[in-house]
């Protein structure tokens, strides 16, 4: 009869045990965020975004100027997100925001041990020693050099203390890009192009706060504006660190504001723009019809036809709303353009029916 006791009563211990590692795990998890959080506004720095969990989001909510995403997978790695708009004492301040989640669940492990040892009542004692358990183990995983995605805090203590100058001023760079992207995708574009405005009024060299500025610009169309910003981000020396896409993106995107802009003095430029773009992606149609348009826009008329012509070709089985079809409706107004300005009225009226139908 003793021995089956102790058996209901191991049974019950590990019975509670996994109930209150199952229930208290996501209360570890957010006061670990929440950690992260605090200990960043102390650092200064902005934190952005939180993700709890992993996989499709489940509740998503503004909280004090902070993304919460809760998504379906509460058990996988979860995140905290934080920007700055220079690169001045980064190092610490991101060290400092990596040690506050696991020190808020040291704090909050200690003080539920402490407690649990003032009380008498066994049961008591032992539910307290049982919800510390998951800020131990969460405090356990964080420390540990795990390769995961995301990485765990000392990995990224780790990496912040042993990157180079260079490393850590693009880390800036695009913990403010993942920022401003997070602002337009959650619905806040204009809070984010004011924040970039704001940025690049106080630091007008400031390179991805001018490719932000740059970007919002040309999406709503504003040419002069995005003309001017994407070409102080052109002619920055970091944007020789990007990708060859995100370069061919930049000289695509310059090219087009200067293009359908009003200032003549900026098609030259423009057609110097679509070609280096083009030189990075030779396939792709659309930056092809950009430079096609440049080079009407500059005055090489003949050229600029024939270049927009081989997109019309190129495109004839694209597929309906894809970037391809895009390109060949551009070259057919492009075309029908080009033809006013040759007078040529009977070819003017072909593209401009041709473009309708487009």
């Amino acid at each position: 009869m003793g021995g089956l006791s102790v058996y209901a009563l191991i049974c019950f211990v590990a019975a509670l045990f996994g109930l209150v590692i199952f229930a208290g795990w996501p209360l570890a998890v957010v006061a670990h965020e929440a950690g992260h959080v605090l200990a960043a506004r102390l650092a200064g720095l902005r934190t952005y975004r939180v993700d709890i969990g992993q996989g499709a989001p489940r509740f998503v909510r503004n909280v004090r100027g902070v993304h919460l995403v809760v998504h379906r997978d509460i058990f996988e790695g979860s995140h905290t997100w934080v920007a700055a708009d220079h690169t001045e004492g980064w190092r610490w301040r991101r060290t400092l925001t990596c040690v506050g989640g696991p020190l808020t669940n040291i704090l909050i492990c200690v003080a539920l041990v402490a407690a649990a040892w003032r009380f008498d009542n066994i049961f008591l004692t032992l539910v307290l020693g049982l919800v510390a358990c998951p800020h131990g183990i969460v405090v356990a995983l964080e420390l540990l050099p795990f390769a995961r995605v995301p990485p765990t805090d000392a990995v990224q203590i780790w990496r912040v203390l042993t990157r180079s100058d260079a490393s850590i001023s693009q880390d800036v760079n695009e913990a403010l890009a993942f920022e401003l992207r997070d602002l337009f995708q959650s619905g806040r574009g204009e809070e984010a192009r004011a924040r970039s405005v704001h940025l690049v009024t106080l630091e007008p060299e400031n390179f991805m706060a001018n490719v932000a500025v740059g970007e919002f610009d040309f999406e709503a169309g504003r040419w002069a504006s995005a003309a001017v910003h994407l070409r102080r981000a052109v002619a920055d020396p970091e944007f020789d660190e990007l990708s060859t896409e995100s370069r061919a993106l930049l000289l695509h995107h310059l090219a087009s504001a200067l293009t359908f802009g009003d200032d003549p003095a900026g098609f030259t430029e423009a057609l110097v723009a679509a070609e280096a773009a083009l030189a990075l992606t030779p396939d792709d149609l659309l930056v092809l019809t950009t430079c096609g348009m440049a080079r009407v826009r500059a005055g090489h008329v003949d050229e600029g036809v024939a270049l927009l012509e081989r997109v019309w070709e190129a495109s004839h089985d694209c597929v309906p709303d894809s970037r391809e079809a895009s390109a060949r409706s551009l070259a057919a107004c492009a075309l029908w353009l080009a033809c006013l300005r040759r007078d040529d009225q009977e070819g003017a009226d072909r593209w401009c029916a041709i473009a309708n139908g487009a």
